[in-house]
């Protein structure tokens, strides 16, 4: 809840908050290294894994389905049933 009350993205500055004062009494100086964890699972860690997809291009005029069928079956395929 306190992450939708944060207008940023992620709720940042308001789930780092409510982080620490849920998870701080139980795991005491741990909080922020989960916290860190966290944030690099579910933010970082996507921003860095999409990196080598940002400049991709097709040039080619099947579907992905398509030549995904061509690669696992070894065939060609047949129209998309997904068009």
């Amino acid at each position: 809840m306190v992450g939708a009350a944060v207008p940023l993205p992620g709720g940042t500055g308001g789930v780092d908050l409510a982080w620490n004062i849920f998870f701080g009494p139980t795991f005491g100086s741990l909080t922020m290294a989960g916290f860190i964890m966290w944030r690099f699972v579910a933010y970082i860690g996507p921003i860095f894994l999409a990196i080598p997809f940002l400049n991709l291009h097709s040039h080619s005029t099947q579907s992905l389905y398509q030549r995904w069928n061509d690669i696992t079956h070894g065939v060609k395929s047949k129209e998309s049933p997904f068009k």
